[in-house]
């Protein structure tokens, strides 16, 4: 891929054009990185005799530290967190040239804050937890999450604006789930929370009808939680006890119905 451009000024005409730089440490200018030392190289032409950079905090600095022209490569240790501008000036025998300007950005901070807390649930039996995630990071900013619930994988989750995460349905039981909050050099926090899903006790039968004859209905009565859908099932056995008889019989289908519970 080319390498990203750098911003650059005129200058008068004769002098070297502004150079292009790049960096093999920060190669994507635009880009936030834990990386603290810096590495540029920048391209230079026939006739410079000398070279000039700067390392700051302003976008337009004209650079101030000289250099004799062949040098096209620059690098520079434990430098802070932060947006951070590297600049280069090539000079011919008409004088300096335009200036190139290179952005680089580092973090190499954990967010500084991440919560994580269980939304509350009016019915303990619902299988859907809802979680609300809360990370500040002073610098790039959060970027995403990656949730993990019990040993399954991490899962990555954008935060849309309402900071909520909704599990899909999980079993009844308890179940610790893992968070990381990102930032956008790739730095993380992390939380935990345990949840528990009570799980919807069975029904209970307590009256059905146990022989039929002509058309007589078959009857179930029973107990279950209220406004709970409950699904009977009527199979026919076979002649030897079996459950489900192999048969392409209609009539020995299992049999459904879905009710709901007053």
């Amino acid at each position: 891929a080319a390498p990203e451009e750098s911003n650059v000024a005129t200058a008068p005409p004769g002098t070297p054009r502004a150079p292009v730089i790049t960096s093999s440490s920060h190669p994507v200018s635009s880009k936030w990185y834990k990386e603290h030392n810096l590495s540029f190289s920048w391209t230079t032409e026939s006739g410079v005799t000398a070279t000039r950079v700067l390392l700051g905090k302003s976008a337009n600095s004209e650079p101030t530290v000289e250099y004799d022209g062949s040098v096209t490569s620059k690098e520079i240790g434990d430098v802070e967190d932060g947006i951070w501008y590297f600049h280069v000036q090539n000079k011919n025998k008409n004088g300096w040239g335009a200036v190139a300007h290179y952005m680089v950005k580092i973090d190499s901070v954990d967010p500084e804050t991440f919560t994580m807390k269980e939304v509350a649930r009016s019915d303990a039996t619902d299988p859907r937890v809802r979680l609300m995630l809360n990370a500040t990071d002073n610098f790039s900013g959060v970027k995403s999450f990656g949730l993990q619930i019990d040993k399954n994988e991490m899962q990555d989750w954008v935060d849309d604006g309402t900071g909520v995460y909704a599990t899909e349905p999980l079993p009844p039981g308890e179940h610790t789930i893992f968070a990381r909050a990102y930032d956008e050099a790739g730095n993380f926090a992390t939380a935990s929370v345990n949840v528990k899903v009570i799980g919807i006790a069975s029904p209970k039968l307590t009256f059905y009808t146990d022989k039929v004859s002509g058309n007589s209905p078959v009857e179930v009565r029973g107990t279950a939680l209220a406004n709970a859908s409950v699904r009977i099932t009527l199979t026919k056995s076979s002649g030897f006890g079996g459950l489900f008889a192999k048969s392409d019989q209609k009539d020995e289908e299992p049999f459904f119905k879905d009710v709901r519970v007053d």
